[in-house]
């Protein structure tokens, strides 16, 4: 069996497929923390205003639509 060499835009889009898993990997992380401090935060209301990321559920939550 003999091996083919890999040109090297099969190298390149190899080496891109590597960096996009992980960069999918870091966002899909990035992701699930954001989502379990949202749903942390809808059931203990203080920690509404120290979520993941800095971000803020207590001001939304005071501004009223009605």
């Amino acid at each position: 069996m003999s091996t083919i060499p890999k040109t090297r835009t099969t190298q390149i889009l190899a080496v891109m497929n590597v960096v996009a898993w992980l960069a999918f990997t870091g966002y899909a992380i990035n992701l699930g923390g954001i989502v379990t401090s949202y749903a942390v935060s809808w059931f203990n209301p203080s920690a509404s205003k120290n979520m993941y990321l800095q971000l803020n559920k207590h001001e939304l939550e005071q501004y009223s639509f009605v």
